[in-house]
């Protein structure tokens, strides 16, 4: 009996049995090369909203403190957050 070839599995596909997709460093199986990518679309989402939501909450910050002290009605508050410009991009954003 001759041994069967090893299963050639990649340092990021260990758990898998299927066969490896040999097209790219490294090798993956092609299911978990698109789960990867889905995930890291995901993620690379995510990071642009969280980096958007705190781009805009130092650009309401900073109006605010403009303002000065005082009270403001619900009214003043939301009229000011229509008129603050959208901050502006940073390199690499669409």
């Amino acid at each position: 009996m001759t041994p069967e070839p090893a299963i050639e599995t990649a340092a990021k596909c260990l758990k898998c049995t299927k066969d490896l997709d040999t097209t790219g460093k490294p090798v993956w199986c092609k299911a978990c090369r698109a789960q990867y990518h889905r995930e890291y679309e995901a993620l690379k989402k995510k990071q642009e909203w969280t980096a958007g939501v705190e781009a805009m909450r130092g650009l309401l910050a900073r109006e605010f403190d403009n303002q000065g002290s005082g009270r403001f009605t619900g009214y003043e508050c939301a009229d000011l957050i229509w008129r603050c410009p959208a901050p502006e991009r940073q390199n690499g954003e669409s």
